[in-house]
């Protein structure tokens, strides 16, 4: 049902690639990378900053790590579905097994 809905949106809209090799879709491809590597070293950063601050209070810094951890999975989750939306209609998803 999901990707009935998902082909049909994409047709109506007649979403494709502008451009004729393809550069629009690898910058998106790019750029939402890049996006998804600076979201685990921020998200690695303030989860080890929120751990030992806790630590130094002699508490269990655990928890903190925990709220920083799903942070960043929600925002990967996020940036991986406009991955695979952008790349829908190519071949790349087939590639991978998924499409």
């Amino acid at each position: 049902m999901y990707t009935q809905t998902l082909e049909t949106v994409i047709q109506l809209a007649d979403i494709s690639d502008p451009t004729s090799d393809g550069i629009a879709l690898r910058a998106v491809n790019w750029t939402l990378a890049i996006l998804m590597l600076l979201v685990v070293g921020f998200g690695a950063y303030y989860g080890f900053q929120a751990w030992r601050k806790k630590a130094a209070a002699g508490a269990n810094g655990i928890a903190e790590v925990r709220e920083v951890a799903f942070g960043v999975i929600v925002i990967e989750m996020f940036l991986g579905g406009i991955i695979w939306f952008a790349n829908y209609g190519t071949s790349l998803l087939q590639n991978f097994g998924i499409g």
